[in-house]
């Protein structure tokens, strides 16, 4: 499976979601990892300088300074006006030992950019080659020889860009020795030179001169017009600068995070999503700015903090779009539901994970609303479409992980396991994963200790913490289990969605205790329907039908409509007489949305059965008699075969009755109908058999009465 994805195919154009993963790389120092991926997209012509900067980086950083010398060049050549590309410069000659070009470069990056790094920088090899190089002056570092680009800002801001570097050499270097030239930047900037010394309009107006005054009077009057005007036409320029540059910034910083949610980058994607926000109240905020932004709260939320902030803020984003809430804006709010709850949301995600969509996210939510629905097939095509639109989310390839081990595949968990290993060994999540495939195998406990490069989630911690309680399950150590349960609550805050999902796993593997306690917690929120579907699931499982029946049924009402709660509530009718609810409409409305679920199949013909249509029920079970024998669940294989056996009953054939009873029980002791009804057919039998016994002593006594020529031979 990992080689079929072909997850790691270079994009010829230098895609940004590989330049998103070099950045990060960079960022958490692993210089050596960046290496392949820069030489890659130069190979396969991507262009900037961007590349060569990460590429001269690299190879610096691991003490090859001769091959970082060359794309440092390169880099100079594409963008001679980029002072990070003279400081990697700077330090490529220092490593060599060539201080004079060194000093050279560091200088004229200062010149470029005049901060405190690059003073520092400057300072540093100043000190490195005290006595082998001089200090160059500003016509000197002027003449390395690169060109400078032409920008596209406007004048006024370029003019403002200015004086921004002249106030940062002025906080660096002697304040006497520059105010002189900063007082003549501004008087520049609003006309100074152009029109002279200042003088007060409210003197010369007061003045009771008059004759040759007056005119001069009219022309410093007309002069001081024209300077508020050129004063307000700067600002203008300026203003409209600024507005095209925060423009530019906002465009970049969408892009920025839309990369990193196609990859599930999230921790950048938290890094850069406040900033990106930050423009709202902008004139250049858009619709779709709006939609990501809510799209990138959900997945945060869903899948790294947990924060109910984020859902605050999610559910004022969908207010203020309204009608014009679009795809981001839809996965967005599935993000925040359960996966019982999202189960009535899969028309709707079938609808927005059309052949034409591009983005993993629908298919992923699909596929977890199909699982928790028991439509298995229909999940692991969604799951694949979801992969095979992001082979790198590391969260996607762990719920695949799971589904494929809970369903008993368990090559098939190991494969997508190998593949998310070699994408995302540092995810959190990639240990989730390790710990549930040993849960399936007989490998060891995987080492549990944190790398320095692990990432942090406190979603994958709980995920963490949740699959450590099933361990503890496993073995039999409730208190144990029911510890690392209370901590994976406590990492999500008692958060709905995921106490939900937490119920619905510990119920499908039977763990009925588990599950009552975390319906226990302050936090459990028992006021939705999901939660009144899962109580009354609960009940149901543990014999209480007269509690389970106004609980499901109150959920079935609420649109709460999944295989599971639908067949528990049929059951419960089917065995009480209550709730008064038309059985028949609703399994027909359960069967037409989850065809071929066998639970509703068999409860169907247990509907045939009870409304006396015997062979009809024993027909339709037969018809399914091949994949009831196939399914791992041995309760369902049970109920089938007690079913079959009062059919079997109805005709009078009680020894072929007491074969399927006897193989009902088999499949699962804990059906005491089936155990019970067995117990009273081997009573009836004894009986018979005794009568039987006592009817052929009778006949052989009265034989032996007769006179001999009336007896009837024994072999007649």
């Amino acid at each position: 499976m990992a080689k079929q994805r072909d997850k790691k195919g270079a994009q010829p154009d230098g895609s940004q979601e590989t330049w998103a993963q070099v950045k990060s790389l960079l960022e958490y120092g692993r210089y050596r990892e960046v290496e392949a991926p820069c030489r890659q997209a130069l190979d396969t012509g991507a262009t900037g300088a961007k590349w060569n900067i990460a590429l001269a980086l690299s190879l610096l950083n691991t003490e090859r300074a001769s091959e970082s010398l060359t794309f440092a060049r390169a880099a100079a050549d594409s963008s001679p006006n980029h002072p990070q590309v003279y400081r990697i410069l700077a330090r490529v000659y220092s490593a060599l030992g060539d201080g004079q070009r060194a000093l050279d470069t560091a200088a004229f990056a200062f010149r470029l950019l005049p901060n405190v790094d690059n003073r520092n920088l400057l300072r540093q090899i100043q000190n490195q080659f005290q006595d082998g190089v001089s200090v160059p002056t500003q016509e000197e570092s002027s003449e390395l020889g690169w060109e400078e680009d032409a920008g596209d800002d406007a004048d006024g801001e370029a003019r403002l860009h200015l004086l921004q570097a002249t106030a940062e050499q002025v906080s660096d270097h002697d304040h006497e020795g520059q105010s002189a030239l900063v007082d003549k930047q501004v008087e520049s900037l609003f006309g100074g030179s152009m029109f002279g010394a200042w003088e007060d309009p409210g003197e010369l107006l007061s003045s009771e001169r008059s004759g040759p005054r007056s005119g001069k009077v009219t022309r410093r009057i007309v002069v001081l017009a024209l300077i508020l005007v050129l004063g307000a036409a700067i600002a203008w320029v300026i203003r409209e600068g600024l507005q095209r540059r925060q423009a530019k910034q906002q465009v970049r910083m969408a892009q920025e995070v839309h990369a990193f949610l196609a990859i599930g980058d999230l921790e950048r994607v938290a890094a850069f999503l406040p900033e990106f926000c930050a423009h709202r109240d902008s004139a250049s905020w858009s619709t779709a700015d709006e939609q990501l932004s809510l799209r990138a709260e959900a997945s945060l939320y869903r899948f790294h903090d947990a924060d109910a902030e984020r859902v605050h803020r999610v559910k004022q984003s969908a207010v203020q779009l309204g009608k014009d809430l679009g795809y981001d804006g839809q996965v967005g709010l599935a993000l925040l539901l359960s996966d019982t709850e999202r189960v009535a949301w899969v028309p709707k995600l079938k609808r927005l994970d059309s052949p034409d969509n591009r983005d993993p996210e629908a298919a992923y939510l699909l596929a977890m609303a199909l699982v928790r629905a028991g439509a298995d097939s229909a999940a692991e095509q969604a799951f694949k479409r979801s992969a095979d639109l992001g082979p790198s989310i590391a969260y996607h390839l762990a719920a695949e992980a799971d589904f494929q081990g809970g369903r008993g595949n368990v090559n098939g968990a190991h494969l997508v396991l190998e593949v998310l290993a070699d994408e995302s060994p540092y995810s959190p999540w990639t240990r989730v994963a390790r710990i549930n495939h040993s849960l399936l195998t007989s490998d060891p406990f995987p080492d549990l200790a944190k790398g320095k490069d692990t990432l942090k989630s406190p979603v994958a911690e709980a995920a963490e913490n949740f699959s450590l309680a099933l361990r503890a399950l496993r073995e039999k150590n409730s208190s144990l289990a029911l510890s690392w349960l209370d901590k994976a609550v406590a990492e999500v805050n008692g958060q709905s969605p995921f106490l939900l999902d937490f119920f619905d796993r510990l119920f499908g593997a039977g763990h009925l205790p588990a599950a009552r306690h975390l319906l226990a917690l302050k936090s459990w929120p028992q006021e939705l329907p999901a939660a009144q579907a899962a109580l009354g699931s609960l009940y149901y499982a543990e014999g209480h039908l007269d509690k389970a029946g106004p609980l499901l049924a109150a959920a079935w009402q609420k649109e709460i409509r999944d295989a599971r709660t639908g067949d528990h509530l049929v059951q419960t009718i089917l065995t009480t007489g209550k709730p008064d609810l038309p059985l028949e409409e609703m399994l027909t409305e359960l069967l037409e949305r989850w065809p071929e679920q066998l639970p509703l199949e068999l409860s169907y013909a247990q509907l045939l059965h009870q409304a006396g249509k015997v062979d009809q029920a024993a027909d339709y079970l037969r018809k399914r008699w091949q994949r009831i024998r196939k399914s791992p669940s041995g309760l369902l294989k049970s109920k089938a075969l007690l079913l079959l056996a009062r059919v079997e009953l109805s005709h009078g054939n009680k020894i072929r009755a007491r074969s399927l009873l006897a193989n009902a029980v088999k499949n699962n002791s804990q059906n005491e109908q089936a155990s019970q009804l067995l117990a009273q057919i081997d009573a009836e039998l004894k009986i018979e058999q005794k009568k039987s016994r006592r009817s052929n002593r009778k006949k052989k006594r009265n034989r032996k009465k007769l006179p001999r020529s009336r007896r009837r031979p024994s072999g007649r």
